[in-house]
């Protein structure tokens, strides 16, 4: 159950430092042993090195099992390019039943000394109740500090849900990003180039979400063969945009558009416009920790190809439908995601495509964790693909799209740790990043 009090006292705490009390003024070594911290984050700002040193009146352990608090932290993106964390402290054993979250965010431009010491801190008022209840209070210091207005902390970004008044933003919630990138390697008998460049601009309020980005890419590829040097060259230039309007906590609809040219698809200029209409069976409110969302859209698409495709055709006009079912549910036991996407052409009902994927992070039992994640494609829709016969060299350096009915691929892995449960020292120390097969001692 939740302890409405002391959940009270945290929230406020989240601005207040903790000191711990020297050594030589805590008690004795045979009091009460600390209380133990299962660090679970999947947020930014999860320096667990910081957090090691930085909250040093708990023990922190490697097991869930081992720990009196499951610290679990998750987080979403916001409108502004920062993030909103929600922090659960998960009580276990004496402390079972016993629980509460806060929130916090991050600015888009907070460095990450300012994400790791915000989430410091509210993590530290968290664990006041459960000190309290432990009565080990005398562990830490509580200090206070005056605040600026509306109790804001500089540098921090907003919490989950909070706006900031339309009047007071000179950008009324928009967000622009460009980005330029270049790569260059080689040797003797070959070399390669990559330049990518991009722009963005996005808005994002409780009512409204847009998004609208152009990119482009362009790839060389050089090599000596034995009648000389040969050129294999791709490129690809793409302009999308979004718009989408919230209806309830659970509806939620909206439009895409698509403006698209690739070498390596054989298309010369396609367009596609779709309006889609989207349920979330949780309010959208839970989404940092689960969504079960279903998304239907009908598009226009028109294609213009580079070659003539194998089905004849340099050009055609298809309207499709996509159908997709997406799960993803974070708990301490571990996390999942899971997703069904079908889409097929109105205008050609035998060309279609259905594609599965999910993963799951799972912890089995103490020290065992299994990880798997897999995505499987069922392909009928590949009409652009060029009617001309492929050379080895195209084949062989994916210059175009080849035939295929399906896709797939899969991973799987297992850890298992034992040993100590305590996992509090941090100890940076010689750490060799050079080429493997030495080593070096110190005395």
């Amino acid at each position: 159950m939740r302890f409405a009090c002391l959940a009270a006292v945290s929230t406020i705490l989240a601005s207040v430092p903790l000191v711990p009390v020297p050594a030589e003024a805590q008690e004795a070594p045979d009091a009460e042993p600390r209380i133990r911290i299962f660090f679970d984050c999947h947020a930014r700002g999860c320096d667990f090195d910081y957090f090691r040193r930085e909250i040093d009146f708990v023990d922190w352990v490697r097991s869930r099992e081992d720990s009196h608090v499951h610290l679990l932290i998750t987080s979403e993106a916001t409108g502004s390019g920062g993030q909103a964390l929600e922090i659960a402290f998960l009580g276990r054993a004496e402390f079972l039943g016993v629980g509460d979250t806060l929130t916090h965010g991050y600015g888009p431009t907070d460095t990450e000394d300012e994400r790791r010491s915000g989430l410091a801190a509210v993590v530290r008022a968290g664990l006041v109740p459960y000190l309290a209840r432990s009565g080990q209070l005398d562990r830490v210091e509580i200090r206070s500090r005056v605040l600026g207005p509306a109790g804001a902390g500089e540098g921090r970004g907003p919490r989950p849900g909070q706006q900031t008044a339309a009047a007071d933003d000179p950008w009324n919630f928009w967000i622009f990003n460009v980005g330029l990138n270049a790569f260059l390697s080689g040797q003797s008998t070959t070399s390669s180039s990559n330049t990518s460049w991009s722009a963005s601009a996005a808005r994002t309020t409780d009512l409204w979400k847009a998004a609208f980005r152009v990119l482009g890419s362009y790839s060389a590829r050089t090599f000596e063969l034995s009648g000389g040097k040969e050129t294999f060259i791709t490129r690809g230039y793409s302009a999308s945009g979004s718009i989408v309007r919230s209806l309830t906590d659970h509806w939620s609809t909206g439009a895409q558009a698509t403006v698209l040219h690739d070498t390596q698809l054989n298309q010369d200029l396609t367009l596609r416009l779709a309006p889609a209409i989207e349920y979330n069976i949780y309010p959208y409110t839970e989404s940092s920790r689960r969504q079960l969302i279903l998304q239907y859209s009908l598009g226009a698409n028109t294609f213009d190809y580079t070659e003539e495709t194998l089905f004849g055709k340099t050009s055609e006009a298809l309207f499709d439908h996509t159908l997709a079912a997406a799960v993803e549910q974070t708990e301490p036991w571990g996390s999942v995601n899971a997703q069904v996407t079908g889409s097929q052409f109105l205008n050609r009902s035998s060309r279609y495509s259905v594609t599965v994927s999910g993963g799951a992070q799972l912890r089995l039992t103490r020290g065992l964790s299994l990880r798997m994640s897999g995505t499987y494609s069922w392909i009928r829709d590949q009409l652009h693909l060029s009617g001309a016969a492929l050379e080895d060299d195209q084949i062989l350096l994916r210059l175009r799209d080849l035939e295929t009915s399906f896709r797939y691929f899969t991973s799987i892995g297992f850890t298992y740790q034992f040993g100590s449960i305590f996992n509090n020292v941090v100890n940076p120390r010689l750490r060799f990043r050079g080429r493997s097969g030495g080593g070096a001692f110190f005395f």
